[in-house]
């Protein structure tokens, strides 16, 4: 992805190298460096409308806005099924949290008597914090 973006950047800052050019000329023994706009590149209506405009509207705008979105949708549909309650894992076998296990086996130690709690239908889960079954 890092090599995609910098050649991305180089490939699109290229064409500006360019725009402008260098001219050498000596005047009265001293060396000027003249920087000039390249007139016929930048009078082009074609290199102005498509880089200029609609190239730089899709690099600058475009492509990262449509990865902003697309990359936020995932992490809301991550959220989202992180939200839906625990995984069931290999068929019957059921997720559960060191609290609920600790409750489970004391449930089991004392055959389920001491339980005065009804098990959460949506959850299977006694005193559910979700659906607040106690």
């Amino acid at each position: 992805m890092l090599v995609a973006v910098i050649s991305g950047s180089l490939a699109m800052s290229v064409p500006r190298y360019f725009e402008y050019h260098l001219a050498h000329r000596t005047e009265n023994g001293t060396q000027i460096l003249q920087v000039s706009k390249n007139d016929q590149l930048l009078g082009s209506r074609t290199y102005v409308i498509g880089y200029r405009i609609v190239l730089s509207f899709l690099v600058i705008y475009v492509v990262p806005m449509t990865t902003l979105v697309a990359l936020n949708g995932r992490i809301l549909a991550a959220l989202w099924r992180a939200s839906r309650g625990p995984v069931a894992l290999a068929g019957s076998t059921q997720m559960t949290t060191g609290s609920q296990r600790g409750r489970d086996d004391a449930a089991a130690e004392d055959g389920g008597k001491a339980s005065s709690g009804s098990r959460c239908s949506r959850h299977q889960l006694s005193n559910c914090s979700r659906c607040g079954t106690d």
